[in-house]
């Protein structure tokens, strides 16, 4: 029986096998080129979840790319939305739970009165103010009587408004007021009052404060 002689391929055999793979390569990947030309990659061609993460580039997904409605709020990383993203006036009170808007609480005080109009300086009416804030304060009352002339001062603290009304006989004078003041504690509004001369009344005192989450007093 013959026998296949061994020996070691020559350098030319060698050369010749890297050429013809190099050559049968080139051929598959420009196969492959030519089988899948530029934009022709569609949704079809996808598997589901195929694009994942990683596949997509930094700041690549623009607003356009996302359907109306599809950001469901589990997508959203907790506190990503700050106020700096909000619009303004955008939101409203049914957007809030309840208790976490600042209430707004109110406070009256009414005397039907007559009451006597003292020469010297006296309170009238009080207003006890129970919470501290900011609040917008009212008051009113009108005068009846001889006539003489009354000065009336609405305080809150170290604000005040003060105005004069002198009623006529059978003609009464109004008083109206009002006054801003932030409460550091509880506290209260007063009516102060004096005539210059005797048989004036002040009729139907009304004191009302109301507490707002901000007032900024322009004075």
């Amino acid at each position: 029986m013959s026998r296949i002689p061994r020996g070691r391929p020559s350098a030319a055999l060698v050369v010749a096998c890297v050429a013809l793979l190099i050559a049968l390569g080139g051929t598959s990947f420009a196969s492959v080129e030519a089988a899948v030309p530029n934009n022709s990659v569609g949704s079809a061609q996808l598997k589901s979840n195929a694009v994942v993460a990683a596949k997509i580039a930094s700041n690549a997904v623009v607003a356009a790319k996302i359907a109306g409605n599809a950001v469901s709020s589990a997508k959203i990383a907790g506190n990503a939305v700050t106020t700096a993203k909000v619009a303004d006036g955008s939101l409203v009170a049914a957007d809030f739970k309840a208790g976490e808007l600042p209430e707004t609480n109110g406070f009256a005080r009414f005397l039907n009165g007559p009451i006597v109009v003292p020469l010297a300086s006296a309170t009238l009416a009080t207003l006890t103010i129970p919470q501290a804030g900011d609040y917008m304060i009212w008051g009113k009352a009108y005068l009846t009587g001889a006539a003489n002339a009354v000065d009336c001062r609405l305080q809150a603290g170290g604000d005040f408004d003060e105005t004069q009304a002198a009623p006529a006989v059978g003609a009464p004078a109004g008083l109206a007021f009002i006054v801003t003041h932030t409460f550091t504690d509880a506290g209260s509004v007063t009516l102060q009052c004096n005539a210059n001369g005797a048989g004036t009344n002040a009729n139907f005192i009304k004191i009302s404060a109301i507490k707002l989450a901000k007032v900024t007093n322009g004075g």
